[in-house]
């Protein structure tokens, strides 16, 4: 409980620096200009105000999106149950800038409407602050948090984040530095069978699944005016299971390591390749199952030969939060490539597919992931942008033989102020 609070109060934290005045005095120029779009948003447009040297300058960028589409399997049930769907979701994005920090404000709800489902009215809420320090040379700080709501699952939950990350960059080498915190607080209220006083597996209690992870991890990357650069990653977490049983029959409080050692090979602007080992340990305080590493091949590539054209993949194997009741982590097996295309100024194309092979250590399961989306976005004016997106996930288990699948297509506008 400690390490939640402080993720909020992380939070509260950048969100009180807002103190830096936001409001234009009389006779302060506003002129409206178009900004660096903000990740994953085209063709936004943005309030700018110009104040005299000294006051801050201050971007808002806010904006509506109005969808519509159909989704198959939206909840991930091995019987299908699609359903229309309605989306309005609203959000502001805001940037103080003074002197050598940035402040930046995010936040956003989405309403769905899901016409044939049970439970037709689904929706989220995101909050998030970040102050970056320019320091002296090239290195920087960042520090904020954010609050996320999720009411779209059957099992909604509230997610807290914290994070603090210092970045030095020397004439050949760069340093990072990273600490964070993340929470997971279940809603859903405990759902204990009729014959048991208490659930001593902590399996049927959604709550036995909260937990904080505390987590520092460094990133050396020498020899950056060469072709061939060495790099070396090194993660350690605290995993903290607050609101298991006293006498829970599954532990899962933890210590994870992670590590990664390699080559960077960087070809030009256009091509680069990051080649390493991995391995990952998590020792669990579990009676049973008291450690559990793993070692794999851990790759990166982001090819770059045009402008226009980004084509990037990997391959990694990490250990992830436990998927299913018996489990005390999931060993999960990664690969993926994703594809951006520009063509002229307005219209942007996205691909992605991803395969997981997932492992839940301590439970006699085995799963296949598989992940695909493309999206098209088309920039009419600085402030209205039409979209389409079509996904599709599907999950085979190996040794039950359960398996779903799904997919949802949509297209939708988007408008700025």
């Amino acid at each position: 409980m400690f390490l939640k609070s402080n993720s909020m109060a992380l939070l509260l934290f950048a969100v009180a620096l807002v103190a830096i005045p936001l409001t234009a005095r009389a006779g302060d120029k506003v002129t409206s200009a178009p900004a660096a779009n903000p990740a994953g948003v085209a063709g936004l447009g943005a309030l700018e105000v110009e104040v005299d040297s000294g006051d801050p300058a201050v971007t808002w960028r806010p904006y509506v999106e109005l969808e519509r589409g159909y989704d198959t399997n939206l909840d991930g049930f091995v019987r299908n149950e699609g359903s229309r769907f309605s989306k309005v979701e609203a959000g502001l994005r805001v940037t103080v800038e003074r002197d050598n920090k940035t402040l930046s404000l995010f936040t956003k709800r989405r309403q769905f409407r899901y016409h044939d489902l049970d439970v037709t009215e689904r929706w989220d809420f995101e909050a998030a602050a970040g102050l970056l320090f320019d320091l002296e040379g090239n290195d920087s700080l960042k520090v904020g948090g954010s609050y996320y709501r999720d009411s779209i699952s059957l099992d909604p939950a509230r997610l807290i984040d914290s994070f603090a990350d210092y970045k030095k960059r020397g004439e050949d080498y760069r340093v990072r530095v990273t600490a964070k915190t993340h929470t997971l607080l279940n809603i859903t209220e405990p759902r204990n069978p009729d014959n048991f006083s208490s659930d001593l597996f902590d399996i049927i209690r959604n709550a036995a699944f909260d937990y904080t992870k505390a987590e520092g991890q460094i990133n050396v990357l020498g020899f950056t005016n060469y072709w061939l650069q060495p790099f070396f990653i090194y993660d350690y977490a605290n995993l903290d299971y607050f609101h298991q049983a006293p006498d829970a029959s599954l532990d899962r409080n933890a210590r994870d390591q992670w590590g990664v050692a390699g080559v960077r090979l960087q070809f030009g602007q256009k091509l680069r390749v990051d080649l390493g080992g991995r391995m990952n340990r998590r020792d669990i305080d579990d009676l049973v199952i008291s450690a559990y590493s793993a070692g794999y091949f851990d790759g990166r590539v982001v090819f770059v030969p045009t402008p226009s054209l980004k084509i990037t993949g990997l391959l990694e194997r990490r250990l992830r939060e436990p998927s299913t009741s018996f489990s005390v982590v999931d060993d999960v097996l990664t690969y993926g490539a994703k594809i951006e295309k520009r063509i002229g100024g307005n219209l942007l194309l996205t691909g992605s597919l991803y395969y997981d092979r997932r492992i839940p250590v301590g439970d006699e399961l085995f799963y296949n992931k598989y992940r695909g989306r493309a999206s098209a976005f088309y920039t009419l004016t600085d402030n209205f942008e039409i979209f389409a997106d079509f996904s599709y996930k599907r999950s085979d288990e190996e040794v039950f033989r359960g398996e779903y699948d799904g997919y949802s297509t949509s297209g939708g506008i988007r408008i700025s102020f």
